[in-house]
Order: C-alpha cells, then sequence, then structure tokens
C-alpha cells in the first residue's frame, strides 16, 4: 500500500468517527497486511 492510500485510510476512519481503540486496532491491521507485501 502506498503512502497516500494510508493517508485517505486515516482520513476515512477519522470522518467515519470511529473511536481512537477502533482506529488504532484497525491501522494496525493495515499495516501488519502491508508487511506481507514488503
Amino acid at each position: 500500500m502506498t503512502e497516500k492510500e494510508l493517508k485517505e485510510l486515516e482520513k476515512f476512519a477519522k470522518e467515519n468517527g470511529y473511536n481512537d481503540e477502533l482506529k488504532d486496532i484497525y491501522l494496525r491491521e493495515v499495516i501488519d497486511r502491508d508487511k506481507e507485501y514488503e
């Protein structure tokens, strides 16, 4: 995933009112998944 895609996901998470804990879990999942492709 590109930096731009990560930023868009962060923006999406914020706009949709995820609480911080959920957002952290969500972003961690995305980052973990991203590492698999390196």
